[in-house]
């Protein structure tokens, strides 16, 4: 690496190779392991670091394998966009189709609910509730009787709001479709044919491959702890349980980037590849948005497709930019990882494809719009608490558990997260420093349902993909 810095850590040297950026971002960030593969023209670089276990220490190298938490989802969307080309699911259909006494709270709200909402995150339920519903070939069908249980928001299609339940739905409905368990339905349409011989799900297996373990920090003083359990519960596998390596990641995106050709066979046809690509839905003023499946987002002049992950201190990261025939796959095995992938990252494409990864300007804002924004919002797993502190607005996120959760790097003993948060104009405002740098955070109208089953307008805060209510004009929901 050159030393254009002179205030490492705190600013990154321009890397001279792919190894150097994933060795300094590592050290940089306190990451106990990461690997990562780029793919540019048909040619191949991969790097690593770390190691997979503090506890147990083992290096980390390009075949570790890891969970790739919600890429998973792009394999999901790519099995349905397979047996949609076999005739046996058609994306814009009623889901009652084939879930008919799903038991969501809003009568009107179920029967418009189609295959592609669940794909394009705009189902209008609860993403985040992760419920144990055991590891038999029954988890997704015992899955379904438990819907009662989430908030359902809004109708289809009104508002992006990230799901993992919706992909529970959708790899029910690959079950019936295909007549098998959701994993084997995977295996058959996605993962064979592509020959990704280090790809599947959790399983006995595993312990005898180089596997990595997910780290949580929480705090500095207190060091990481290796995350207990290992697995998810298998609800989730259509949602985030595929454990894979950045090799065999970059297989599956190279499939999507030469319009579903893998080696001499084909997986899917072009056109399913490109309509995969399509953006469907819209995170408000942002150039964010879900095709089917895919995440894309524009940057820099270019556009994005890619996905990333987050389960039981694992991160993950696959990016690919079709027209430049690009790709990077990242994963990481500590909460800090999602720093250091998203650095690396605008470093590949300033190495790489010379893109810049520009950041939304601060501009002057009235207090008046500020304290238009003031209050407390909530959703089921966490409060935000959103006050003007002069120029800007200070967000602070605290935990609230809840029976149905698999992952506990949060608590609510926890002190509460706290993001300062500058306007960038379109009631869109930008965290400037600290672990959350550069996060985004919206407020919005949404028409949300009442109890008798009416919509009624509410503001709303969006970050991660994420939707809050705000319960009171003041802190505290008063």
């Amino acid at each position: 690496m050159s030393s254009t810095s002179t205030n490492w850590p705190h600013e990154a040297p321009e890397y001279s190779s792919l190894a150097a950026a994933v060795q300094g971002e590592a050290a940089r960030w306190n990451v106990p392991g990461i690997t990562a593969a780029v793919l540019l023209d048909g040619e191949r670089t991969t790097a690593a670091a770390g190691v997979t276990n503090l506890e147990q220490p083992v290096p980390v190298t390009p075949d570790t394998r890891f969970q790739v938490g919600s890429i998973t989802k792009v394999f999901t969307a790519t099995a349905i966009m397979a047996l949609v080309e076999r005739g046996r699911l058609d994306l814009d259909a009623p889901i009652t189709e084939w879930v008919p006494d799903l038991p969501l709270r809003h009568e009107a709200g179920l029967r418009a609910l189609t295959i592609r909402h669940l794909l394009n995150h705009t189902t209008g339920f609860e993403g985040d509730v992760f419920f144990d519903t055991g590891n038999g070939d029954d988890a997704l069908a015992e899955g379904m009787t438990r819907f009662d249980r989430l908030r359902h928001w809004t109708m289809p299609g009104e508002i992006l709001a990230y799901c993992n339940t919706g992909f529970y739905l959708a790899g029910r409905i690959i079950e019936l479709a295909a007549e098998t368990t959701y994993e084997e339905a995977v295996t058959r349409l996605v993962i064979d044919p592509l020959g990704l011989e280090q790809t599947g799900f959790a399983s006995a297996d595993l312990v005898t491959w180089p596997t990595a373990s997910g780290h949580t920090l929480k705090s500095r003083r207190d060091g990481y702890t290796v995350y207990r359990p290992w697995a998810l519960p298998r609800v989730v596998n259509a949602a985030g349980g595929i454990v894979s390596t950045v090799g065999d990641l970059l297989d599956f995106a190279a499939m999507h980037l030469n319009g579903g050709v893998a080696g001499a066979g084909r997986v899917l046809s072009e056109s399913s590849t490109a309509a995969m690509r399509q953006r469907t839905s819209r995170q408000g003023v942002l150039e964010n948005g879900y095709g089917i499946g895919w995440n894309i987002r524009e940057v820099g002049g270019a556009t994005i497709v890619g996905h990333g992950g987050a389960t039981n201190g694992f991160r993950a990261t696959l990016a690919t930019i079709p027209e430049r025939g690009f790709a990077l796959a990242m994963l990481t095995n500590g909460d800090p990882g999602t720093t250091a992938m998203e650095h690396i990252q605008r470093w590949a494409l300033r190495h790489y494809l010379d893109i810049e990864s520009p950041q939304r300007e601060v501009l002057p804002t009235e207090p008046d719009s500020l304290d238009a924004h003031v209050g407390r919002y909530e959703r089921h797993d966490a409060t935000f608490d959103v006050t003007r502190v002069d120029d800007h607005l200070r967000i602070e996120r605290r935990t609230v558990e809840h029976a149905d959760q698999f992952s506990h790097e949060r608590s609510a003993d926890d002190p509460p997260v706290v993001m300062e948060a500058w306007p960038t104009g379109d009631d869109v405002f930008r965290v400037l420093e600290g672990p959350f740098a550069d996060v985004l955070i919206e407020f919005l109208e949404g028409r949300l349902f009442s109890e008798d089953g009416t919509l009624t307008s509410h503001p709303l805060l969006r970050t991660g993909g994420r939707i809050a209510q705000r319960i009171g004009d003041t802190v505290g929901g008063a």
